[in-house]
């Protein structure tokens, strides 16, 4: 009737079971507790170490590989700033050349202090001046009418 626990995970024999009288008082589980223990007591002290080495090793795993995706990050943003610096560089270089030609210098110096080379023509010619509305223009701006009478004026047809 209960051949298929003939035996416990120790080793040992469950035939005392079978010689008592008790089959009704006892349970599957309670038959098979002890066994269950001694399974547990061989397995358990390993488990949890190699469950623990397993877990740390992750963890590190997982820390390593995320300071290598921010120093890459990094990497990267400090590689962008390194050509925009260089091409900075670069144009202030261009800038500095261009500045100590000639023909930037006379340019500058007609510009400025109004020089000029033999036998030019200086004409100076005077500021552009912004130009001014009439009056009567600028009295109508200014008593313009709301966006909503301007609505109300339109539906109704006084808007001209």
């Amino acid at each position: 009737m209960h051949a298929w626990y003939a035996t416990d995970y120790a080793g040992k024999s469950l035939d005392w079971l079978a010689r008592c009288n008790c089959y009704g008082r006892h349970t599957t589980m309670e038959v098979m507790k002890p066994a269950i223990r001694a399974f547990l007591r061989r397995i358990h002290f390993g488990m949890v170490i190699g469950i623990l080495a397993v877990a740390y090793i992750s963890f590190y795993l997982v820390e390593t590989i995320s300071y290598n995706f921010k120093l890459k990050n990094q990497i990267n943003e400090l590689e962008e700033q390194l050509t925009e610096i260089q091409t900075q560089k670069q144009t202030l270089e261009y800038k500095i050349r261009y500045y100590q030609t000639d023909e930037y210098q006379e340019k500058q110096a007609r510009a400025k202090l109004g020089l000029q080379a033999p036998g030019e023509e200086v004409i100076i010619l005077p500021h552009d001046e912004k130009v001014t509305k009439p009056r009567s223009e600028q009295s109508k701006s200014v008593a313009k009418k709301s966006n909503f009478q301007q609505w109300v004026d339109f539906l109704l047809g006084r808007n001209r």
